[in-house]
């Protein structure tokens, strides 16, 4: 696993913001460091806070086998497209 090393301040979501703000974030970043699917799902946790760090928890117990973008489909459905 590639590790975040110094994790941007600005790339954390709570599942109060915007989550497809977050997300775009979150990609270039991951893109940047050349994370691969696997890595993103063991580092997606790091930028995770409230509800959404409790959703991703609860995820990953549940269907410890989840791809990541499959967790990203479940996010996009639970916390949406806010403007």
């Amino acid at each position: 696993m590639k590790r975040i090393g110094n994790l941007p301040k600005t790339l954390t979501y709570d599942g109060k913001s915007n989550w497809r703000a977050f997300y775009v974030k979150f990609s270039k970043y991951a893109e940047a460091q050349r994370w691969t699917a696997q890595d993103c799902k063991d580092n997606l946790c790091w930028c995770l806070t409230g509800k959404a760090g409790d959703f991703f928890a609860n995820l990953v117990e549940t269907y410890d086998d989840m791809e990541y973008f499959d967790i990203i489909k479940r996010f996009e459905k639970r916390f949406g497209y806010q403007d």
